[in-house]
């Protein structure tokens, strides 16, 4: 008996060498690049649009404000409503129109023991009671609410 030769198999196995898992964030990168971008073109478009009348006023705002270093946020939160890490921003207050009279006084000192007491005696605002200060101003009764 003859014996059909023997054919040898050949198997090709191909394998793919996938470069390693980058993530994703140099998406989230290339998107803060876009955002910032888009903010910084609408800026210089709204300046390019805006009279010199306008430009004038935003001029005026921000060269009233005094950055330094160190020092309170009290001036910084009540003025503008935002808190601060290392730098305090005063504005300059004008003048109120006219002073406040006794009964204005009194009354905004009896709104303030009442707010406070409201502070001390809500459960819900325990939490919160370092974070708020009462104050009476020339101008009334600033309250400042601070971020922890």
């Amino acid at each position: 008996m003859n014996t059909p030769p023997t054919q040898q198999i050949i198997v090709k196995k191909i394998r793919r060498i996938e470069a390693g898992h980058h993530g994703g964030s140099w998406k989230i990168a290339l998107a803060d690049l876009m955002t910032a971008m888009m903010a910084f073109f609408l800026v210089m478009w709204l300046i390019n649009s805006a009279s010199a009348e306008q430009k004038k006023a935003i001029s005026d705002y921000f060269s009233h404000q005094v950055i330094g270093e160190g020092g309170s946020t009290d001036n910084l939160i009540a003025n503008t409503g935002h808190s601060a890490q290392t730098s305090v921003v005063e504005l300059e207050h004008p003048a109120p129109e006219t002073p406040i009279d006794k009964d204005e006084q009194d009354d905004l000192q009896k709104m303030k023991k009442e707010l406070e007491q409201k502070l001390r005696t809500d459960p819900n605002l325990q939490p919160y009671r370092d974070q708020v200060r009462l104050e009476i101003i020339p101008e009334g009764l600033r309250i400042l609410i601070l971020d922890k």
